[in-house]
């Protein structure tokens, strides 16, 4: 009943190294076999391994800064988050397919570490999609970790739900969330509002 249409609900996903895979898409099943919501909330798929950016971090590039909102209420006066080992949702034309709207993202210079040697290589670093491109014709069948920047915060208004995932949870329940200079804890409070 938690997507009733009757109710307004909402839910907030942080993501921590495959703790959330087998939630998120058994909302996105529960939601596509709802004849009201008709697959409104959708699924999203997080590369396993540490997402690294080597044009905006703190300390080191495991600690990638979000520098890139493209503009959505909980970003309303975000600059800077920073992340710790954080993981990054499987970009590029999933996040639009199914229906998310990006919130922050890596710069292009990031990619998902999977191997842990701190470089990107499409060899290592990659999602195996074999499963869907063998059941829709000209789907990859191997999707890049690295080469464009890497989504790590989604949102989605579904009828009278709203969901948001976060690729890291330690952003909001360790020192980050005080550390001076950055904004982790008014984001968090965004987030937090806008669900409410």
């Amino acid at each position: 009943d938690f997507f009733d249409n009757t109710t307004r609900n909402s839910l907030f996903i942080c993501h921590d190294h495959g703790s959330t895979s087998t939630l998120l898409w058994e909302i996105f099943i529960a939601s596509a076999l709802d004849p009201d919501l008709q697959g409104a909330i959708p699924v999203t798929i997080f590369a396993n391994g540490i997402l690294r950016d080597n044009g905006s971090y703190y300390v080191a590039p495991d600690f990638p800064v979000i520098q890139s909102w493209p503009g959505h209420p909980t970003s309303v006066g975000i600059s800077d988050v920073i992340l710790s080992e954080a993981s990054a949702v499987v970009g590029g034309p999933f996040l639009s397919y199914f229906g998310w709207d990006v919130v922050g993202s890596s710069t292009e210079y990031g990619y998902v570490d999977k191997n842990g040697d701190h470089m990107y290589d499409f060899d290592d670093d990659f999602v195996d999609l074999s499963l869907i491109g063998g059941v829709l014709p000209g789907f990859p069948a191997k999707w890049p970790l690295g080469g464009y920047s890497q989504g790590v915060f989604m949102a989605k208004d579904a009828i009278t739900s709203r969901v948001f995932v976060s690729a890291d949870a330690s952003l909001f329940n360790n020192e980050l969330i005080s550390e001076p200079g950055y904004d982790n804890l008014q984001f968090g409070l965004n987030i937090v509002n806008w669900l409410t």
